[in-house]
């Protein structure tokens, strides 16, 4: 140790702190000084004395002023540590992890750990909530301790490693900058926990569902320019078993059902599309198209491909199963690196436009249009990710090297002139060649800084350099942020260029209309037909119909087939590989839940909309043109509603999630609170219909998809036994008829928008559905069908239909019997039935305290009346309270907060609003007006 200390550090020392906490004892910087030039003299650390531990401790002062003057008492042993480490930066770290902090609680620590971490989050208490609500105390905590020993293990400045992590986290720096500047490429372990690490701090969520993400999905979606970007690059896909993939291929090769409906309208469409392109009206020639997952839109490429030339490039991330596979050009549209991907793309396109031409040039001009569109679909095929047209576009790329932009740009307009003339002998017009992007979510990763600008943007700039009237166009295939990133709205476009010109956008191609296309031709004749998984199945989606026929084209058992479905359904509708909890439901989650089983209706512009369609399996009804306005839905398709009703059955904590994120939204405004006694009587019947089920121990095929007698649905709704049933005034035969016979067959609810009668009780049926009505139904909320001939031989027929109306009132008040009663008639509903068959009343007053009341007297009606939830048997305790609070929902903002000055400030700010203030306001005005009455009133009295 120097025998002296240089003046200008004890005098900054001595200025910035004069007292300060050294080995638990309290001095100023004089005395620091003197005891310090006292004990250099002569003494070295490596001699064993016993003023070494004071030594020690002049030294900290000297190196860490700060630190001391925090009164931070540290042990001597982390002392000698900090003085030993390689830099005054790792001895902080040292020094900071092991500052004595008892006495605080976990989570005050982990929160001073998160600051200490980061210090340039502007926002940190912010940041520390978020992770704790996504995750645990307990994940978080370890997470910051592994942050803390990655930090200790870099070989950097302490400073420049949290700056750096900062700007990773913020994503102002890519993974691999981040790797680079901090050299982790040598230190390989580091570098995957670091990684890891990032990953947590950007979605805690998945970290705590132990979601299975791929490494390389994972470096991705930390790339990504946004959180929400990152999302869509992690959309869990089912991966397909060997024979799940094969079925998918024969579906391919199947014969295409309704062909003229859907790819004849589109083809028309995209070939006026490519008619209209300009570079002065349109951003590029190119359109997406989208849709919800197994709806057809990757087969749709193939049919166009029997018709024009489509060049197919399937964007799928590496090691994600599926078909069509991942095209191997995609490595040439993803690029890993390169220094301008404006000019990049510009040959790269050059390159597969000039090999098109190429090939179609090399045909025989005596070949028919058919066979050379036959050559170019095996040349190019759709089912390989290699093929001989691959290989030669990357040959071509090598003889394109990197050039100045113009130069790339020219070489664009040259292959695509020859690309036109070479494919002038298809017949179509306009329209001859298509550039099909499908899994494009991809192109939302960013290339490097400095722009940090999506691949895609990029692409589509190069794309805007192809000429006007030259018999092309693209389409980007996805799910619903495909909206967003492809086709946003103008005001919301990252690169809507300033100008005096106006650029549009070609609408976004959504209906694509397969939905129902598998539904056997024939209705189903016996109960037997009614409740087979094959033909159940067939709703909807086309997947699930061709999964059934190849099943049974390879004698697979239908218990296995039925299992397998409902499991691969459930995934699609959750978008996760491993089945959550209801502790780890996201929103999302809970809607498509929900969506399947009773359809609440959201707001059209709530941004949950796009996100049930991009990764929850709710189909696109509309895309306003300026894409503004959203509407989803999730209409009536068995298999999901199966595979949602049995995971809110199996478990009461997962419907209470669910009622509890309804009660949310309602709160937010993003439903209607005119719904909300609708919504818990819909809960309500389908708790009841699912307790049924659990008592058949027959072992239906579909568990949740079986029918059930009505007894016992009412014997579960009351908890009552047959003959203790209150039915009301019903006639005794027709009371008997109806319990014995009468059959109950549903698992969801779908809205519908007109009367039903007696045949279209009998079509809800064949769905397995029951139905919300009409705005304005006279009568009734919810009808659900009955049929009154329940042995399994006898024939389906519209003459035994009839049905259950249900009645919910959400209102304080009792409900005027004698008058509304008066429409709980089929008569009186318009509801024309075959036949004067009994039918049955229901209904909820959830409001109402219980009360004796009596329906008018009816022979055919019977009526069961519940006040409130105490004599709904089917409902447990926990479940009764979720649903008062969705009955009590109140969307008042001065209601979202408990804190008095925060209501306060929301009333004040809202003038006349409210009546406790307006109320105030009142009683000040009189009391000003009666004491400017007096004054008059005294000046006669005194006259």
């Amino acid at each position: 140790m120097s025998s002296r200390m240089p003046k200008s550090i004890m005098g900054t020392a001595r200025s910035r702190h004069p007292h300060a906490i050294v080995g638990g004892t309290t001095w100023n910087a004089s005395q620091c000084d003197s005891k310090v030039f006292g004990l250099a003299r002569g003494v070295s650390f490596s001699k064993p004395t016993n003023l070494n531990p004071q030594c020690f401790r002049f030294a900290l002062f000297h190196q860490y002023p700060k630190m001391a003057a925090k009164n931070c008492n540290v042990p001597p042993a982390i002392v000698v540590q900090s003085l030993d480490a390689q830099s005054a930066e790792a001895g902080l770290i040292v020094i900071e992890s092991a500052v004595d902090e008892s006495g605080q609680d976990p989570k005050t620590r982990a929160y001073a750990l998160y600051k200490r971490l980061h210090p340039s989050d502007a926002n940190p208490e912010d940041s520390f909530l978020r992770l704790l609500e996504d995750s645990s105390l307990a994940r978080v905590t370890q997470h910051l301790d592994d942050l803390h020993e990655a930090f200790q293990e870099v070989k950097v400045g302490r400073d420049t490693c949290r700056l750096l992590w900062h700007m990773l986290i913020c994503r102002e720096i890519s993974i691999k900058q981040f790797v680079m500047m901090l050299g982790l490429d040598k230190q390989p372990d580091l570098k995957e926990r670091s990684i890891r690490l990032a990953f947590f701090h950007q979605y805690p969520k998945l970290v705590a569902e132990n979601r299975n993400v791929p490494p390389a999905i994972v470096v991705q979606s930390l790339d990504a320019q946004s959180a929400e970007a990152g999302l869509v690059l992690m959309q869990p896909r089912v991966n397909q078993s060997p024979q799940g993939l094969e079925i998918i291929e024969e579906g391919y090769k199947s014969e295409y059902l309704r062909y003229d409906s859907i790819v004849e309208p589109l083809l028309r469409r995209l070939s006026k599309y490519a008619k209209d392109w300009t570079p002065t009206n349109y951003y590029a020639p190119y359109t997406s198209i989208i849709g919800a997952s197994m709806t057809g839109k990757s087969r749709l490429h193939t049919k166009l491909s029997e018709r024009i030339c489509v060049i197919y490039i399937c964007l799928r991330p590496l090691g994600v199963s599926g078909f069509p596979p991942r095209s191997a050009l995609a490595d040439l549209i993803l690029p890993n690196q390169t220094t301008d991907l404006c000019e990049y793309y510009c040959r790269a396109l050059a390159a597969i436009f000039q090999v098109v031409a190429d090939f179609f040039n090399s045909q025989s001009t005596d070949r028919s249009e058919v066979e050379r569109l036959e050559a170019w679909n095996e040349y190019a095929s759709f089912e390989s990710a290699t093929t001989p047209f691959t290989s030669e576009v990357f040959k071509k790329m090598g003889t394109l090297p990197a050039a100045s932009l113009s130069d790339s740009q020219n070489k664009l307009v040259v292959a695509v002139k020859n690309m036109q003339k070479s494919t002038e002998f298809i017949a179509n017009p306009d329209l001859k060649v298509l550039l099909a992007l499908d899994e494009a979510r991809a192109t939302l990763l960013l290339e490097e800084k400095p722009s940090q600008v999506s691949f895609f943007r990029r692409l589509r700039t190069a794309l805007n350099n192809i000429p006007p009237s030259h018999n092309f166009f693209a389409t980007v295939t996805d799910t619903s942020p495909a909206i967003a990133h492809f086709s946003p709205n103008a005001q919301d476009d990252p690169s809507n260029r300033p100008s005096t010109q106006s650029y549009n956008l070609y609408p976004p191609i959504y209906d694509i209309g397969t939905f129902d296309s598998m539904v056997p031709s024939q209705p189903p004749s016996t109960w037997e037909e009614l409740e087979s998984p094959a033909r159940l199945f067939s709703y909807g989606v086309p997947f699930f119909g061709q999964w059934v026929r190849s099943s049974h084209k390879h004698k697979i058992p239908e218990s296995r087939f039925t299992s397998d479905l409902t499991t691969i359904a459930l995934k699609k509708l959750l978008c996760c590989s491993i089945i959550p909890d209801s502790t780890q439901l996201s929103n999302a989650q809970k809607f498509a839940l929900l969506g399947s089983t009773l359809q609440p209706k959201l707001i059209e512009t709530a941004a949950l909309n796009s996100q049930l369609i991009s990764s929850h399996a709710a189909t696109c009804l509309y895309i306003s043109p300026d894409r503004d306005r959203i509407i989803s839905q999730y209409p009536s398709q068995f298999i999901y509603s199966t595979a949602a009703s049995g995971f809110l059955a199996s478990n009461d904590a997962n419907l209470i999630a669910c009622i509890e994120a309804l009660t949310h939204t309602f709160r937010q405004g993003l439903i209607s609170t005119a719904e909300a006694g609708e919504l818990v009587s819909r809960l309500v019947l389908l708790r009841a219909i699912q307790e049924t089920r659990k008592i058949y121990n027959r072992g239906p095929v579909i568990p949740h998809g079986c029918s059930v007698r009505l007894v016992d649905f009412l014997k579960v709704l009351t908890g009552k036994e047959e003959n203790e049933l209150p039915l009301g005034s019903i006639g005794d035969d027709h009371k008997a008829r109806l319990l014995k016979d009468g059959r109950i067959f549903w698992n969801h609810f779908v809205k519908i928008t007109y009367t039903p009668g007696s045949l279209n009780l009998l079509r809800f049926m064949y769905r397995g559905m029951a139905v919300q009505c009409k705005r304005n139904q006279t009568g009734f909320d919810q009808i659900i069908p009955i049929y009154l001939k329940s042995d399994a031989e006898s024939h389906l027929d519209e003459e035994n239909i009839t049905f259950c109306g249900i009645q919910a009132k959400n209102r304080a008040q009792h409900i005027k019997l004698e008058e509304e009663a008066r429409n709980w008639t089929p008569e009186n509903a318009s509801i024309k039935l075959k036949a004067p068959h009994p039918y049955l009343v229901i209904v909820f007053s959830f409001r109402t305290k219980e009360k004796e009341q009596q329906l008018p007297p009816d022979p055919r009606r019977a009526s069961l009346f519940f006040h409130g939830f105490g004599k709904i048997s089917c409902l447990t305790p926990d479940i009764v309270t979720a649903l008062k609070n969705l009955v009590d929902v109140n969307p008042d903002i001065s209601t979202f907060d408990s804190d008095p000055l925060k209501v306060k400030y929301v009333k004040v700010s809202s003038p006349e609003a409210y009546p406790a203030i307006s109320s105030s306001l009142a009683k000040t005005a009189r009391s000003r007006k009666v004491k400017a009455g007096r004054r008059p009133n005294n000046r006669v009295r005194e006259s």
